[in-house]
């Protein structure tokens, strides 16, 4: 099993601004942890200096047993070093190498004998499901090929650590949704340790072990993909997941219960709230979930239908 990462109170700037601010975060091996969050939220940026392609300004970071950065003593191994793989967006396919080339490379950079390269290539082409591809010209192959092929590659010298910015950004919803899955299945099968990026909650609701939800270079949120959808740690971590019900209400006593009482929804206690000691309560964000709720055919609920949005198998109507 690949090593893990530790990551310490890590903080980074860009021309005075700050683009991540003190994130610490622990991804245990072989698990796969998306950062998850809007673009400019710091996800890449964290990535990019745990990589070794940014220079740490603050904090330190292990690999396995390894430290690999500390800003404190100024230490900063080479990304070629860490055991990192890395894919990107863009994939940066080698264009005059052909599939076998392109996968073979990292391990030619470590001067492998060629019949143990060409075993392991064969080894992993299969496991991405590419293993009659390796003669094919990269130029030729669909996006999903490229994506597999730029996985493969990224496999191959077999890392400690795989890092994926936005690695399904450039494909089709439908490819994304079945590519997804594949992927899914290729890194639990590997028991690989992963850091993936998207801005996308279901890529990441799909892939993830565990989710770290960003916002303006900090953590907001840290859970596994049921922990962040069912308890959403604030009004922003709710919204971003497009969860958009949200009222505000403020605390009630009824029967020795505190609760909230809401406008054709009747009363509701709070589990876990914490009394004030004036006694009085500040108002709360109340988040009502769609598949929540439902019209009681006894309620008195009314209102004039203002539009409808056709959604495939759901019509949206709007009141």
């Amino acid at each position: 099993m690949s090593g893990g990462l530790h990551i310490n109170n890590l903080s980074h700037d860009f021309d005075g601004l700050a683009a991540v601010r003190g994130v610490s975060i622990f991804v245990a091996p072989g698990e796969v942890t998306c950062l998850l969050g809007p673009s400019g939220c710091g996800k890449t940026t964290l990535l990019r200096v745990a990589a070794g392609l940014e220079r740490i300004q603050r904090g330190q970071i292990h690999i396995g047993k390894t430290i690999v950065a500390d800003a404190a003593t100024g230490l900063h191994t080479p990304p070629e070093r860490r055991g990192i793989g890395l894919m990107f967006q863009d994939y940066a396919l080698f264009p005059h190498r052909d599939v076998f080339g392109n996968v073979a490379f990292g391990l030619q950079q470590q001067s492998m004998p060629p019949t143990t390269v060409q075993k392991k290539v064969a080894a992993i082409l299969k496991k991405v499901g590419l293993a009659d591809f390796s003669h094919r010209d990269v130029n030729t192959l669909s996006g999903g090929e490229q994506q597999r092929v730029a996985l493969a590659r990224a496999l191959a010298p077999q890392p400690r650590l795989l890092m994926l910015d936005e690695p399904l950004g450039a494909l089709d919803r439908p490819l994304r949704e079945h590519l997804i899955r594949e992927l899914s299945r290729i890194l639990r099968t590997l028991r690989q340790t992963v850091i993936y990026v998207t801005h996308d909650q279901e890529e990441a609701f799909t892939i993830a072990d565990r989710i770290i939800v960003m916002r303006a270079g900090e953590i907001q949120q840290i859970g596994t993909p049921n922990e962040i959808y069912t308890r959403p740690a604030s009004e922003y971590v709710a919204r971003f997941l497009g969860m958009t019900n949200i009222t505000l209400s403020t605390p009630e006593r009824e029967d020795g219960e505190i609760g909230v009482r809401l406008p054709a929804a009747g009363w509701h206690p709070l589990t876990n709230f914490q009394k004030q000691p004036s006694g009085r309560h500040a108002p709360v964000c109340v988040l009502l979930r769609p598949t929540g709720a439902k019209i009681s055919p006894r309620g008195n609920l009314l209102g004039k239908v203002t539009g409808v949005s056709f959604r495939g198998a759901l019509i949206r109507l709007q009141l």
